[in-house]
């Protein structure tokens, strides 16, 4: 009996052993701060500099308006330093959403309703664009905010609040939203985002996550492509850097006329491109993707339309 029991013990531990489930590690990613930044502070709503971790508002409907939580006394955060190093000033909401099945129509209705009244009181008119092939969202919308003190402004809180309601259409919208993601980002000033988008009917939507340190040497690829892009005479994109939300580092938008705008960089002769790749600073116009490569974690490309 002893012997069936010793028998039984052994044969359970080895099964336990077998068995056991390994705890994952947790990564903690650093690749939304680039090496100058300090950690993230807590959310705290905006301060008199405009600069500020306010948590991320809800999209501007007519119902009330979502205050940061805490005092106002918070202080500032700084303008992510890639950002600050160039012309990434004014303050957008990036909103990613996947509609439920069936209903990407019906949520498209209730969006433009919902801009309209916005527009009608006073509010900026986002950028917004439908999925046509790619990553998973069906809209991407970019709301105007141009700075947390700005759209924080007791009177323009009062704007917003004002009209009918906001309740209902924010369940009637959970109602249609399958999956969200949100993020409040630096990009162009509103007159360079308005002049650049102008026409534009197509867009190639590209979000990146850089590896740890290397945002600023993200972005400048970024910025060297667009000198590249205007050597060639083709649009340069727009670029959006991350403050706080989603984990995307930085994303840039490019605006095209059609499908067919999109795809004439085809028909640039190679001697072309390697003289302009070699004046923005790539080894050669082969060399771009396999560069930007070594400075991300992932990224996503998406080709979109204008809804209209």
């Amino acid at each position: 009996m002893w012997k069936t029991a010793l028998v039984l013990l052994s044969a359970f531990s080895v099964c336990a052993c077998q068995t056991t489930t390994q705890i994952e590690p947790i990564e903690i990613d650093l690749s939304k701060r680039s090496p100058t930044q300090a950690p993230e502070p807590t959310p705290t709503p905006p301060s008199p500099s405009g600069r500020s971790s306010a948590a991320i508002p809800a999209v501007a409907t007519p119902g009330p308006d979502l205050a940061p939580p805490g005092s106002r006394t918070g202080s500032p955060s700084p303008v992510p330093a890639a950002a600050a190093a160039a012309s990434e000033t004014y303050l957008y909401r990036a909103t990613l959403v996947q509609a439920a099945p069936g209903k990407l129509l019906e949520l498209i209705e209730l969006y433009r309703s919902v801009f309209s009244e916005s527009s009608r009181r006073g509010e900026e008119a986002p950028l917004w664009m439908r999925h046509s092939q790619g990553d998973r969202w069906d809209l991407l919308l970019l709301l105007p905010m141009a700075s947390y003190a700005e759209y924080y402004r007791p009177e323009r809180i009062a704007r917003r609040q004002a009209g009918p309601s906001g309740t209902a259409i924010n369940e009637r919208l959970r109602e249609l939203i399958a999956w969200q993601e949100d993020e409040l980002v630096y990009g162009p000033p509103l007159s360079e985002l308005r002049t650049r988008s102008a026409g534009a009917g197509f867009f190639h939507v590209e979000m990146f996550e850089s590896l740890p340190g290397r945002l600023e040497d993200l972005h400048r690829e970024r910025e060297m492509e667009n000198t590249y892009l205007k050597s060639l005479a083709r649009p340069e994109n727009l670029i959006f850097v991350r403050d706080q939300g989603a984990a995307w580092s930085l994303f840039t938008v490019g605006c095209y006329r059609d499908l067919k705008h999109y795809a004439e960089s085809a028909d640039i002769p190679e001697s072309a491109q390697e003289t302009a790749a070699k004046a923005a600073g790539f080894e050669s116009a082969s060399r771009i993707g396999p560069y930007l490569r070594t400075l991300i974690r992932q990224h996503h490309d998406t080709l979109a339309v204008a809804v209209k």
